[in-house]
Parts: structure tokens; C-alpha cells; sequence
């Protein structure tokens, strides 16, 4: 695939069932950079993207982020988004991303 496919690729998140993993829970995979870990880009791309579809009527305003540890690039990546609160003009989420089966 050309660069542009495998970028749109790794940012094509899928909702996974409510039964698997819980509820705004997505799976991603990795955009491959030959450095054998998770590039952090990515994973804020990805955060932004599951943020949106669980409250796709808000604009994003602000995003703070810690990377506590390193991606197992071997593991798709769960993004779980978990809305903390919600009105009419402003909500806040937390995303948390973690390798499959890890943490």
C-alpha cells in the first residue's frame, strides 16, 4: 500500500462489540514506521477519532496526554473512551489506549 493508505488504514478504528471489551471501546492497529514500537502521533490521531464518535457534537477544544509506557507493537491497540461529563455546549473524556491483554 502507498504511505497515504497505510496512514488512513491505522486510523480506520473499529467499535468493538459492547460484549467483548465494554461499552466506546475501539480496536486499532499500528501504522508500521520500522521502529518497532507505537508511534506516539498515532496514538493521539487514534484518541482524537474514538473521542469524536462517542460525542461526535462536540469540537475539540483541548487534549493533554500522558505516554506512561511503551506499545507492544506486536498487540492491536484497545481504545477505551470513557465520558466523565457531558452537557449541551461541553463535554470531557478520558481516552485511555492500551495493547491487547496488556496493563
Amino acid at each position: 500500500m502507498s504511505d497515504a493508505a497505510d496512514l488512513l488504514a491505522a486510523l480506520d478504528i473499529e467499535r468493538l462489540d459492547v460484549a467483548t471489551l465494554g461499552e466506546n471501546t475501539f480496536r486499532a492497529a499500528h501504522l508500521d514506521q520500522d521502529h518497532g514500537v507505537v508511534f506516539g502521533g498515532q496514538l493521539l490521531a487514534q484518541s482524537i477519532i474514538a473521542a469524536t464518535r462517542v460525542v461526535p457534537d462536540m469540537e475539540l477544544l483541548s487534549l493533554h496526554t500522558v505516554f506512561s509506557r511503551g506499545g507492544d507493537f506486536a498487540q492491536p491497540l484497545d481504545i477505551t473512551v470513557e465520558i466523565l461529563q457531558s452537557g449541551r455546549s461541553m463535554s470531557s473524556v478520558a481516552v485511555t489506549t492500551r495493547c491487547s491483554g496488556m496493563w
